[in-house]
């Protein structure tokens, strides 16, 4: 944000998050995401998510690279964690972004909050 207003450049979206993961879970077509999605959130999915998770934290933290050129974060006073990604990849997120890293109570419903907000302020 800069003079309360979203910096276009830095508030975008891209198919890896959790999506991407259960996508890689499911690699012989087995399930629907609706399924896998209620086994990750009951906790069916931890075998799975052992293996899966460091090979997608990288895959994340590519395109973090590819879109921030390395470091360019580094100029912002806070980096907000959201998404479902933020609470599988909590502690390697903030590590990367250090004090900067803020991760609001309900990170999943804050991408939600958060385009609504978004949306108003275009009017």
């Amino acid at each position: 944000m800069k003079n309360q207003k979203a910096l276009e450049g830095f508030t975008q979206g891209y198919t890896v998050g959790v999506r991407r993961l259960l996508e890689m879970i499911n690699h012989d077509d087995l399930y629907s995401l609706g399924e896998l999605d209620e086994k990750l959130r009951t906790g069916g999915l931890k075998e799975e998510m052992e293996k899966t998770i460091p090979i997608w934290s990288s895959q994340v933290e590519g395109v973090i690279e590819q879109r921030w050129r390395g470091q360019s974060y580094k100029r912002f006073a806070k980096v907000l964690i959201v998404g479902g990604g933020a609470l599988l990849l909590k502690n390697s997120l903030t590590m990367k972004f250090g004090h900067k890293a803020w991760m609001p109570q309900d990170a999943v419903l804050s991408i939600a909050r958060g385009l609504y907000k978004l949306s108003t302020m275009k009017k």
